[in-house]
């Protein structure tokens, strides 16, 4: 999360479309990890649960297959991360998300300062 706020503090001089371009992925970044994360950490009750019932044997096998599906669902995630079109496209579908190059309705543009010409 402390990514995305040094990201946008960092672009938010250069450019609106810089701009948009990071909050786009930002957000698809963020919803691809609290996705994984949440399937993931799934695993902690499971293994309390085992370990309050003094099922010692069972934690193992629970541990190994929690890291497997660590595993697959990384490869999940990095395939989203890497081809991020067709969730845009259902962003687009359900009406969240736009076009960076395009300004939202209503939005007026603010002039940007201009540097005085020097003094003689």
């Amino acid at each position: 999360m402390a990514y995305s706020v040094i990201d946008t503090m960092m672009t938010g001089h250069a450019s609106p479309a810089d701009l948009a371009a990071v909050g786009l992925g930002a957000s698809v970044y963020s919803s691809v990890l609290l996705a994984l994360t949440g399937v993931v950490s799934a695993l902690n009750p499971i293994v309390a649960h085992h370990y309050g019932a003094r099922r010692w044997d069972a934690i193992g096998p629970s541990y190994v297959q929690g890291l497997w599906i660590a595993l697959l669902l990384s490869l999940v995630g990095m395939t989203v991360l890497a081809f991020p079109g067709p969730e845009l496209g259902l962003r687009a579908a359900f009406g969240r998300g736009g076009s960076p190059a395009r300004p939202a309705p209503g939005h007026r543009r603010r002039p940007r300062p201009r540097a005085s010409p020097p003094a003689d």
